[in-house]
C-alpha cells in the first residue's frame, strides 16, 4: 500500500511543491527584510533529504554536484564581501537536494536574466546606482516557477 503512494513521480512532485513553497516564503522575506529565515532553510534541508532518502538516491554524484554550486556560490559570496548574499548562496545550496545541476543552472539563468533587466531599469528609469541592492530570492522563484510551468529542459 504504501509502495504504491510513494513513486519516483509522487516524490519529484512533492519536491517540487516544497522548494517551491519555499522559494515563495523565502521570496516574501526577502523583499520585506532583506533577510532569509533561517528556519526555513533548516525545514527545506531537512525535508530535501526526506525526499532523497524515500527516493533511495541521496549518496547519488548527481545530488553532490548540485549541491556543489550551492558551495560555489558561498565562495563567490565571500570573496565579494556578500555581493550575492549567504542566504540566496544556501537557499541554491539546499535546492541541490531538490534539482539536478542543470536545473539549478537554468533557473540561475533565468533569474540572472530577469534580475538584469529589472537592474538595467531601475538604473534607467529610477535613477538607481550600481550599488542599489536587489533582492534575489524572488528571481531564484521566478526562474523556478517559469522553468517548471514552461517546461523549460535544460
Amino acid at each position: 500500500m504504501v509502495s504504491s503512494i510513494v513513486t519516483a513521480d509522487n516524490l519529484a512532485m512533492a519536491g517540487n511543491l516544497i522548494i517551491g513553497l519555499g522559494y515563495g516564503i523565502c521570496a516574501i522575506a526577502d523583499c520585506r527584510k532583506k533577510t532569509i529565515p533561517a528556519w526555513t532553510l533548516i525545514v527545506l534541508a531537512i525535508a530535501g533529504l526526506g525526499v532523497r532518502l524515500l527516493s533511495g538516491d541521496l549518496v547519488r554524484l548527481e545530488v553532490l554536484y548540485a549541491l556543489s554550486l550551492g558551495i560555489f556560490l558561498l565562495l563567490v559570496s565571500f570573496l565579494t564581501k556578500e555581493m550575492i548574499g549567504y542566504g540566496d548562496c544556501l537557499l541554491v545550496l539546499v535546492s541541490g537536494l531538490y534539482l539536478s545541476v542543470s536545473e539549478i543552472l537554468m533557473e540561475f539563468l533565468i533569474a540572472t536574466t530577469i534580475c538584469g533587466i529589472v537592474g538595467v531599469v531601475l538604473c534607467a528609469a529610477f535613477k538607481k546606482g550600481r550599488k542599489y541592492e536587489i533582492p534575489f530570492v524572488p528571481f531564484l522563484c521566478a526562474g523556478f516557477i517559469l522553468m517548471k510551468v514552461l517546461e523549460v529542459q535544460p
